[in-house]
Protein backbone atom coordinates (compact mmCIF):
# COMPACT_ATOMS: atom_id res chain seq x y z
CA UNK A 1 0.00 0.00 0.00
CA UNK A 2 2.91 2.50 0.94
CA UNK A 3 4.47 1.31 -2.24
CA UNK A 4 1.39 2.48 -4.58
CA UNK A 5 1.00 5.40 -2.58
CA UNK A 6 4.53 6.75 -3.62
CA UNK A 7 4.66 5.53 -7.40
CA UNK A 8 1.37 7.92 -7.38
CA UNK A 9 3.01 10.45 -5.60
CA UNK A 10 5.97 10.37 -7.73
CA UNK A 11 3.83 10.49 -10.69
CA UNK A 12 2.32 13.75 -9.79
CA UNK A 13 5.16 15.49 -8.84
CA UNK A 14 6.94 14.53 -12.35
CA UNK A 15 3.99 15.36 -14.24
CA UNK A 16 2.25 17.90 -12.71
CA UNK A 17 4.88 21.88 -12.64
CA UNK A 18 6.30 22.79 -9.62
CA UNK A 19 6.31 26.09 -8.19
CA UNK A 20 10.02 27.38 -8.68
CA UNK A 21 10.81 30.87 -8.65
CA UNK A 22 12.71 33.43 -11.18
CA UNK A 23 15.82 32.98 -11.00
CA UNK A 24 16.25 36.96 -9.72
CA UNK A 25 14.14 39.51 -8.26
CA UNK A 26 12.51 42.48 -9.97
CA UNK A 27 11.36 46.17 -8.93
CA UNK A 28 7.96 46.89 -7.94
CA UNK A 29 6.86 49.10 -11.28
CA UNK A 30 6.97 46.11 -13.10
CA UNK A 31 4.47 44.37 -11.24
CA UNK A 32 1.21 44.21 -13.04
CA UNK A 33 -1.09 47.42 -12.56
CA UNK A 34 -3.81 44.68 -10.78
CA UNK A 35 -1.66 43.37 -8.26
CA UNK A 36 -2.80 43.90 -4.51
CA UNK A 37 0.29 44.90 -1.87
CA UNK A 38 0.80 47.62 0.69
CA UNK A 39 3.68 49.71 2.02
CA UNK A 40 5.75 48.07 4.46
CA UNK A 41 4.26 44.28 4.24
CA UNK A 42 5.32 40.93 2.55
CA UNK A 43 2.38 39.62 0.13
CA UNK A 44 0.94 36.94 -2.29
CA UNK A 45 -0.72 38.08 -4.92
CA UNK A 46 -2.34 35.29 -7.33
CA UNK A 47 -3.20 36.55 -10.83
CA UNK A 48 -6.74 34.41 -12.00
CA UNK A 49 -6.91 36.76 -14.68
CA UNK A 50 -3.61 35.97 -16.08
CA UNK A 51 -3.46 31.93 -16.46
CA UNK A 52 -0.35 31.14 -18.24
CA UNK A 53 -0.63 28.60 -21.46
CA UNK A 54 0.48 25.70 -19.57
CA UNK A 55 -2.57 26.04 -17.37
CA UNK A 56 -0.38 27.56 -14.23
CA UNK A 57 -1.79 30.92 -12.25
CA UNK A 58 0.54 33.78 -12.00
CA UNK A 59 1.88 34.23 -7.93
CA UNK A 60 3.55 37.27 -7.19
CA UNK A 61 5.63 37.14 -3.92
CA UNK A 62 6.32 40.92 -2.96
CA UNK A 63 8.98 42.57 -0.58
CA UNK A 64 7.44 45.71 0.21
CA UNK A 65 9.67 45.59 3.83
CA UNK A 66 13.11 47.13 4.12
CA UNK A 67 14.84 44.07 4.81
CA UNK A 68 16.24 41.40 2.62
CA UNK A 69 13.52 38.04 2.33
CA UNK A 70 15.99 34.85 1.59
CA UNK A 71 13.02 32.05 1.25
CA UNK A 72 13.42 28.08 1.63
CA UNK A 73 13.36 26.25 -1.20
CA UNK A 74 13.96 22.81 -2.87
CA UNK A 75 14.96 22.89 -6.48
CA UNK A 76 14.08 26.35 -6.97
CA UNK A 77 10.22 25.42 -5.59
CA UNK A 78 9.77 27.81 -2.44
CA UNK A 79 7.21 26.02 -0.98
CA UNK A 80 4.09 27.59 -2.64
CA UNK A 81 1.05 25.52 -2.92
CA UNK A 82 -2.43 25.30 -3.87
CA UNK A 83 -5.23 25.30 -1.17
CA UNK A 84 -8.65 24.69 -1.42
CA UNK A 85 -11.79 25.72 0.77
CA UNK A 86 -13.29 22.71 2.38
CA UNK A 87 -17.04 22.31 3.47
CA UNK A 88 -16.67 23.85 6.97
CA UNK A 89 -15.06 27.04 5.63
CA UNK A 90 -11.12 25.47 6.50
CA UNK A 91 -8.41 26.22 4.05
CA UNK A 92 -6.73 22.57 3.43
CA UNK A 93 -3.48 21.81 0.81
CA UNK A 94 -4.71 20.82 -2.36
CA UNK A 95 -0.92 19.97 -3.48
CA UNK A 96 1.04 17.16 -2.45
CA UNK A 97 4.70 17.56 -2.35
CA UNK A 98 7.89 14.82 -2.33
CA UNK A 99 10.89 15.88 -0.71
CA UNK A 100 13.85 15.08 -2.22
CA UNK A 101 17.03 12.93 -0.12
CA UNK A 102 19.62 14.77 -1.76
CA UNK A 103 21.12 18.04 -0.06
CA UNK A 104 22.11 19.67 -3.35
CA UNK A 105 18.10 20.09 -3.60
CA UNK A 106 18.50 22.86 -0.71
CA UNK A 107 21.12 24.62 -2.22
CA UNK A 108 19.53 27.46 -3.68
CA UNK A 109 17.66 30.10 -1.79
CA UNK A 110 16.20 33.04 -3.56
CA UNK A 111 15.84 36.05 -2.18
CA UNK A 112 13.69 39.42 -2.34
CA UNK A 113 15.12 42.38 -2.07
CA UNK A 114 13.38 45.37 -0.33
CA UNK A 115 10.65 46.88 -2.76
CA UNK A 116 11.03 44.05 -5.15
CA UNK A 117 9.16 41.06 -6.13
CA UNK A 118 9.39 37.25 -7.81
CA UNK A 119 7.57 35.83 -9.79
CA UNK A 120 6.52 31.88 -9.75
CA UNK A 121 3.94 29.71 -10.94
CA UNK A 122 0.92 28.29 -8.92
CA UNK A 123 0.24 24.95 -9.68
CA UNK A 124 -3.00 23.75 -11.07
CA UNK A 125 -4.26 20.28 -11.96
CA UNK A 126 -5.13 19.17 -15.61
CA UNK A 127 -8.49 18.03 -14.18
CA UNK A 128 -10.44 18.92 -10.84
CA UNK A 129 -13.24 20.79 -9.50
CA UNK A 130 -14.02 24.31 -10.04
CA UNK A 131 -13.38 26.26 -6.55
CA UNK A 132 -12.41 28.93 -4.34
CA UNK A 133 -8.56 28.53 -4.07
CA UNK A 134 -5.44 30.03 -2.65
CA UNK A 135 -1.94 29.86 -2.54
CA UNK A 136 0.32 29.85 0.67
CA UNK A 137 3.86 29.56 1.29
CA UNK A 138 4.97 26.28 3.58
CA UNK A 139 7.96 25.66 5.43
CA UNK A 140 9.45 28.79 5.58
CA UNK A 141 9.87 31.09 8.32
CA UNK A 142 6.96 33.38 7.64
CA UNK A 143 3.33 32.89 6.98
CA UNK A 144 1.64 34.53 3.91
CA UNK A 145 -1.43 33.20 1.95
CA UNK A 146 -2.54 35.43 -1.47
CA UNK A 147 -5.73 36.61 -2.33
CA UNK A 148 -8.60 34.22 -3.24
CA UNK A 149 -9.56 33.81 -6.77
CA UNK A 150 -11.94 30.47 -8.87
CA UNK A 151 -9.62 27.47 -9.55
CA UNK A 152 -9.23 24.16 -10.10
CA UNK A 153 -8.40 21.60 -7.26
CA UNK A 154 -8.47 17.62 -7.89
CA UNK A 155 -10.53 15.50 -4.92
CA UNK A 156 -7.08 13.14 -5.40
CA UNK A 157 -4.69 15.75 -4.99
CA UNK A 158 -6.06 16.87 -2.06
CA UNK A 159 -6.36 13.01 -0.84
CA UNK A 160 -2.40 12.70 -1.48
CA UNK A 161 -1.69 16.16 0.51
CA UNK A 162 -3.23 15.20 3.45
CA UNK A 163 -0.81 12.26 4.02
CA UNK A 164 2.53 13.09 2.61
CA UNK A 165 5.52 14.24 3.82
CA UNK A 166 4.90 17.34 4.17
CA UNK A 167 1.68 17.16 6.09
CA UNK A 168 3.54 14.56 8.29
CA UNK A 169 6.57 17.03 8.99
CA UNK A 170 3.92 20.15 10.17
CA UNK A 171 1.85 17.79 12.23
CA UNK A 172 4.83 16.18 14.44
CA UNK A 173 6.03 20.04 14.56
CA UNK A 174 2.73 21.19 15.94
CA UNK A 175 2.98 18.01 18.84
CA UNK A 176 6.68 19.56 19.71
CA UNK A 177 5.17 22.89 20.02
CA UNK A 178 2.01 21.56 22.27
CA UNK A 179 4.43 19.58 23.88
CA UNK A 180 6.73 22.54 24.71
CA UNK A 181 3.85 24.76 25.22
CA UNK A 182 1.78 22.21 27.44
CA UNK A 183 4.77 20.66 29.83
Amino acid sequence: MKMKLLIQILAIVTCCSLSHAEDSDLPMAKLPPDSISSAGTLSLFADYKAVSSDGTIPVYVINQTDKLLKLAAQEGDIYLKLEAQNKNGEWIRAQSHVFSFCGNSYFYSPTIRPGHFIKVSGYQPKAGDKQKIRFSLYQQDIELSSNVGIGLASAKDIELSSNDDMTKRENAKKQNKSAHDNP
